[in-house]
C-alpha cells in the first residue's frame, strides 16, 4: 500500500486531537500560570530580626513576582553588616528592564540595622499575565556566603 492511499485510522486521529488540545491547554495555563505570584528565586529562607521584623537574605540576583496591574512597590532593604566596599547598590528590573537603583547607605556609619524603604512607582505596560517579574542585582555580596542585603517584606499599590 502506498503512503499516499493510506488512511488514518479514527482513533488514531482522536489521539492526534486529544493529545494536541492538551498541549495548548498547557501552553497556555504555562504562559500565565496563577501560582507564580508564590515564586521567588536567590533569596534565603524568611528570619525574623531581634525587633521582630520578617527579613530574607539576598544573593546576587533575587526574583520575585508582583501583580501586573499594580502601579508602585515598596521595598525595604538594609545591608546588615558593617563590611565594604561602599556604597551598596541595589539594581532593580521589571521584566528584564530597568527600573530604578538603590543605593544603601555606608553601613560602616551610623547604623547598619537601619531600613532604606523606598516607594517605587512601576511602569504601566500592556502585558496578557496576571504577574509581572521583578529581579534585584545586588552589586556588593559577601562573598564567602553568598549574601547580599536584608529585603523586608515587600508592599504593593494597586487601582
Amino acid at each position: 500500500m502506498d503512503p499516499i492511499s493510506r488512511r488514518i485510522s479514527p482513533t488514531a486521529l482522536t489521539r492526534a486531537l486529544l493529545a494536541a488540545i492538551v498541549v495548548l491547554a498547557a501552553a497556555i495555563y504555562l504562559h500565565d500560570p496563577p501560582w507564580v505570584a508564590d515564586l521567588t528565586d536567590g533569596f534565603r529562607p524568611w528570619a525574623v530580626d531581634a525587633s521582630g521584623e520578617r527579613f530574607r537574605w539576598t544573593t546576587g540576583r533575587g526574583s520575585f513576582f508582583v501583580p501586573s496591574d499594580a502601579t508602585a512597590m515598596t521595598l525595604k532593604v538594609r545591608s546588615h553588616k558593617r563590611f565594604p566596599p561602599n556604597p551598596i547598590a541595589i539594581d532593580v528590573r521589571v521584566d528584564d528592564r530597568p527600573l530604578t537603583v538603590i543605593t544603601l547607605p555606608s553601613p560602616l556609619e551610623p547604623d547598619p540595622d537601619t531600613w532604606v524603604v523606598t516607594r517605587i512607582p512601576l511602569p504601566r505596560g500592556r502585558s496578557s499575565r496576571r504577574f509581572r517579574r521583578v529581579d534585584l542585582r545586588v552589586r556588593h555580596w559577601m562573598e564567602g556566603y553568598h549574601l547580599g542585603v536584608h529585603l523586608g517584606e515587600i508592599a504593593f499599590e494597586r487601582p
